[in-house]
């Protein structure tokens, strides 16, 4: 169902911002114990689909928590504390729109053959969720990212509070874990609709890791380092940022107004054509600065 499959890239995408940009919220340390390959990765599959995020990146092998630390840090020493500061103003606002509004984006996100049982299941979550994105911009610090302590962010309230509750909405369960002939293991998902998702694990030092993600692990580590290494914030770039800040602060207010999914939408218009008419996201290094 294209819904679990929002749910689940939501997820990824929350800690992916949080903790710089970087796709990994795969695991290590209950799990290392595990006695067999298919119990380790039964374990870990079961973290990431329960959204235990904190007990999903313990379980990664040693040598990418110390990559996923290197980029935590460089994060938190390259960005600019008033942008940062003002993003967190942003989550908290979110927050507050979720939380008056979980009825009518319900409604935007569902599938069309979601009945009025599914629609009111999925407001239910976002008003569980909606305290989070608050605890998000109160609780993460700079200084958090500048410690590299990659453990107490993903357990912070926020993040933590956030995953549960997707963990929750999700409908993927286990099917079956199996270990291959070649010393691989294979999990295999199913969701409400019986729709399979195979995820094949290799061994990475002491640790069980989806085969996809140890391919493109160091290319994955370089291009975010990279890309943090060349995040800019000149003066022109600040203002514009804080100016988008702003407008979208006051459309999450009016669209709190709103009583149906185009008032909604309309709320939105005006500082999405602006972000697009400034470029200030372009990566060409155009006048409007880069991010």
């Amino acid at each position: 169902m294209k819904r679990n499959l929002m749910k689940r890239n939501l997820l990824i995408a929350v800690v992916l911002v949080v903790v710089a940009v970087i796709g990994i919220i795969l695991s290590r340390d209950k799990f290392g114990a595990t006695a067999t390959p298919e119990g380790a990765v039964s374990s870990m599959v079961g973290a990431v689909v329960d959204g235990r995020v904190g007990d999903a990146y313990k379980s990664l092998p040693a040598s990418y928590k110390k990559d996923v630390e290197e980029v935590v840090k460089a994060f938190g020493n390259k960005m600019d504390a008033d942008i940062w500061n003002e993003t967190q103003a942003l989550f908290a606002e979110l927050g507050g729109l979720v939380a008056a509004k979980a009825d009518l984006i319900a409604e935007a996100l569902a599938d069309e053959e979601d009945t009025a049982a599914d629609k009111k299941e999925m407001s239910g979550h976002l008003k569980k969720a909606a305290p989070m994105p608050t605890k998000l911009g109160t609780e993460l610090s700079l200084d958090m990212f500048k410690s590299g302590n990659v453990e107490k962010i993903l357990e912070s309230s926020g993040i933590s509070g956030i995953a549960a509750s997707l963990g929750d909405a999700a409908t993927d369960k286990i099917k079956s874990v199996s270990e291959s002939d070649d010393g691989s293991v294979l999990a295999v998902l199913a969701d409400e609709d019986g729709e399979e998702t195979e995820i094949k694990f290799i061994k990475v030092e002491d640790a069980w890791v989806p085969e996809e993600l140890a391919e493109g692990w160091k290319e994955g580590v370089a291009e975010a380092l990279k890309s943090i290494n060349e995040m800019e914030f000149d003066p022109k770039t600040k203002e514009q940022f804080l100016r988008m800040s702003s407008m979208f602060k006051t459309a999450i207010q009016q669209a709190k107004d709103a009583d149906t999914e185009e008032e909604f939408g309309q709320a939105f218009m005006m500082p999405i054509m602006m972000i697009a008419m400034s470029g200030m996201f372009e990566s060409d290094g155009g006048d409007g600065g880069e991010f």
